[in-house]
């Protein structure tokens, strides 16, 4: 009934509003002494779920804990045996300038191949993306009828990673991050990070 309130608030006067699941879910992580950005993702991960434990008496599933730390890239990993899971650190994080060529190289349809600085810039940019895009994440998980694929971008303000063009050799620092969540149980979570990158222009 919460989230109901709010997204009918959110409709009626046309501004952005939180839940007060969602409020009381930071509030409580602050306490125990989570960063913003870490009590953010506590927020919304609890606002999410908590319609969801509701759901999953008619057979949806169930969803997982939720624990106070950084968002885990790892969890949102493909992992051998497991169905699913995303590729960010696989593909996207701490790679060097000779694994990116050798990628457009192997993959002529590739426009550009980036990588994340290092797996704590990578967690940092993209925890700021979902806490900006909190709203429209949250609308798009809890409804049925929304496609299975949300992306997300965000424009970092400094930079998080570098990569290159198809067909060029010149280095290309980004400030901008790509986000692709699928919305598909893995790990106990509604969705996942298919895939992460800084995005090269």
């Amino acid at each position: 009934m919460d989230s109901i309130k709010t997204a009918s608030n959110q409709i009626i006067t046309g501004r952005s509003f939180t839940t007060d699941t969602y409020k009381s879910a930071v509030l409580l992580a602050q306490m125990l002494g989570a960063d913003e950005d870490t009590a953010y993702n506590v927020g919304l991960t609890v606002d999410i779920a908590v319609p969801l434990v509701f759901a999953s008496a008619l057979g949806v599933a169930r969803v997982a804990s939720v624990r106070v730390g950084q968002l885990k890239l790892l969890e949102h990993e493909s992992i051998a045996g497991a169905k699913g899971g995303g590729h960010t650190i696989a593909k996207h994080v701490a790679k060097s300038s000779e694994e990116l060529l050798e990628r457009l190289a192997k993959s002529p349809g590739l426009q550009s191949a980036s990588t994340f600085t290092d797996l704590r810039t990578a967690e940092y940019a993209i925890s700021r993306a979902l806490r900006v895009n909190h709203s429209l994440i949250k609308h798009w998980a809890q409804h049925p009828a929304s496609a299975n694929v949300l992306e997300l971008t965000y424009q970092a303000g400094k930079a998080v990673g570098f990569g290159y063009r198809q067909g060029g050799a010149i280095q290309l620092t980004s400030n901008s991050v790509r986000v692709v969540l699928l919305k598909k149980i893995y790990n106990g979570k509604p969705y996942y990070i298919l895939t992460a990158y800084p995005i090269i222009r």
